[in-house]
């Protein structure tokens, strides 16, 4: 753990200090990994939030753009840091993909994921939970 810690502290915003702490760990690698191929990075935070208000949705969505007409590669990530316990987060990041692919009017999103497939429900709360094979 970066921070050298024995055991996962508690108390007010330390999930989020935490988070924070991560995040340039996260995005180091992500620097080293692509300067191999010789591409830029950057890091964009977002929010469920960022979604649901039409001037966030188009600040996050414009500025995609212009990293992508930078030649440079978003590096994309939920806003941990910012987030409180009682506000509305993604959950997972396939959501976050999904949502991301909607901003960005993506012919496609490709997820690297450990589910299997897509399911009718969640499996682990939902014993009839069927794969979907396709999706049209």
């Amino acid at each position: 753990m970066k921070l050298g810690l024995s055991q996962r502290p508690t108390g007010p915003g330390v999930k989020q200090a935490l988070a924070a702490a991560g995040q340039s760990r996260l995005m180091r690698l992500y620097e080293d990994l692509f300067a191999v191929i010789g591409v830029n990075v950057a890091q964009l935070l977002i929010s469920r939030d960022d979604f649901s208000d039409k001037a966030r949705f188009l600040a996050v969505r414009n500025t995609f753009w212009a990293l992508l007409r930078l030649g440079v590669v978003p590096i994309v990530n939920e806003n941990d840091s910012l987030s409180a316990e009682n506000v509305a987060n993604f959950g997972d990041n396939d959501t976050m993909a999904a949502m991301t692919a909607v901003l960005l009017q993506a012919d496609w999103v490709f997820l690297a994921t450990d589910v299997d497939f897509l399911y009718t429900a969640n499996p682990k709360e939902d014993p009839n939970a069927t794969p979907i094979y396709a999706v049209e």
